[in-house]
């Protein structure tokens, strides 16, 4: 029986470390750090690529393991080996097409966008 457990426990803790990326922010995103230098982010079911100028800068799988909703607002947070700790921010109960990226200790990253390049500046009230 506590052969059993352990198997159901250690299963558990495999799927739940495993979750795929939300449908989200699955896709192409255009970001922009302080500086504003300009990247494309492009986040798959397990794997995250930031490129600039056609040029691979950072490559990462990577899995959610944290998804957030508080008025509105929906945080989803995920790691890996080459990303560390992120987490996609959308500040905006509506809108699902903007946001920002913040690290570990939930400093700005970069803003995303689905359509435009935005300054950090225009994401936060």
């Amino acid at each position: 029986m506590k052969k059993i457990n352990t198997l159901l426990l250690l299963l558990l803790t495999t799927l739940l470390w495993s979750c795929s990326g939300s449908d989200t922010y699955q896709g192409k995103w255009k970001c922009m750090n302080a500086d504003e230098e300009k990247f494309e982010l492009y986040f798959s079911e397990d794997n995250v690529k930031l490129i600039n100028h056609s040029d691979t800068v950072l490559e990462s799988e990577y899995g959610q393991y944290k998804y957030s909703y508080k008025n509105g607002i929906v945080t989803y947070g995920i790691s890996g080996e080459n990303i560390g700790t992120w987490y996609l921010y959308f500040p905006y109960e509506d809108d699902k097409n903007r946001g920002l990226i913040l690290d570990a200790q939930e400093n700005i990253i970069c803003s995303i966008s689905k359509e435009d390049y935005l300054k950090i500046e225009q994401l936060i009230d």
